[in-house]
């Protein structure tokens, strides 16, 4: 019986063989083919989570770039409005008060330069150069007008100086009028409208020579110009 059995099992090994060998190649395959499935998703995702970082990196290099572009579009915007605002300043100085209005004279040179020192920061090489010459040269034009319009500063501010008192001269012919007014209605003694009517001469007075003086230094202003 064992005998038979052997026997049968060797003339059918061929066939045993044959099969096992195809069962293998059948298993590996399967294999192969599951492993090749699952490493294509795995490739994609790879690639994908690639992508997904180069593109945050650039949006964040972008968002980069456009907050500095933002920055630096302010920065040029207040340094030209500063630029305009120290050459208006420059071109009032022969009219502007010796304390100019309540301002010092370096303050809109300052204002100047603390906005165009900002350009320097933000700017690239070659306009950072430009903004360092144009400082340099708006320093000394700024110093040498201040000090030519010095002079007609102060002859100026003479004339500012009596613009206030020809108003309050004015003023005070206004009230002595109003007062020899009242006298006259009230039929006052003739010793008070008299010293009225002196008072109100006075300040007649006090307002030509107020005029006259304001005259002679425009006339003095009109001089120096001329020569």
């Amino acid at each position: 019986m064992l005998i038979d059995i052997i026997d049968g099992f060797i003339k059918a090994a061929p066939v045993i063989t044959g099969a096992l060998i195809a069962a293998l190649i059948s298993y590996f395959g399967v294999v192969a083919a599951n492993k090749s499935s699952l490493a294509r998703p795995h490739a994609k995702h790879d690639n994908d989570r690639k992508e997904a970082a180069l593109q945050r990196s650039h949006d964040a290099t972008q968002k980069a770039e456009d907050r500095k572009a933002a920055i630096r579009r302010q920065v040029y915007i207040d340094a030209v409005e500063q630029t305009h605002a120290v050459l208006g300043a420059i071109g009032s100085l022969p009219v502007r008060p010796l304390d100019f209005g309540g301002v010092s004279d370096v303050e809109p040179l300052q204002t100047f330069l603390k906005a165009n020192a900002k350009v320097w920061l933000v700017a690239e090489s070659d306009a950072a150069l430009l903004s360092r010459e144009l400082t340099a040269q708006m320093t000394e034009l700024y110093s040498k007008a201040v000090g030519s319009a010095h002079p007609l500063r102060v002859d100026f501010q003479k004339i500012l100086d009596i613009n206030v008192r020809l108003v309050h001269g004015e003023d005070e012919l206004r009230r002595i009028d109003v007062k020899i007014a009242e006298l006259k209605e009230a039929n006052a003694d003739l010793f008070a409208q008299q010293a009225a009517s002196s008072s109100w001469k006075e300040a007649q007075d006090w307002i030509v020579a107020l005029k006259n003086s304001r005259q002679h230094v425009f006339d003095s202003m009109a001089t120096r110009f001329s020569t």
